[in-house]
């Protein structure tokens, strides 16, 4: 068990993988300034013109600030870079 947001928590893998376990609270910080900071330019470059190509880069870039701050989006994300199979 560690210590996380406070409370007592078990970091192991939970026994049912498909089922998403997040051990992330919410946190001060620079990262989760970066994120907001991040959400806010999105929503600022949507009232504008944003090609479908750059919303997506953005959108991307804004899961993988969110992944930073949770491990286990982190490790589901990844698993959509592998060939089916290959778990």
């Amino acid at each position: 068990m560690d210590d996380l947001c406070g409370q007592s928590v078990s970091l192991t893998r939970p026994a049912d993988p498909s089922r998403y376990y997040s051990n992330m609270c919410s946190p001060e910080g620079e990262g989760i300034d970066r994120l907001a900071d991040a959400i806010d330019d999105l929503a600022d470059a949507a009232s504008g013109a944003l090609t479908p190509e750059e919303a997506t880069a953005r959108i991307a870039g804004l899961w993988s600030l969110v992944g930073d701050l949770d491990p286990e989006i982190a490790r589901r994300r990844s698993l959509y870079d592998r060939p089916r199979g290959s778990e």
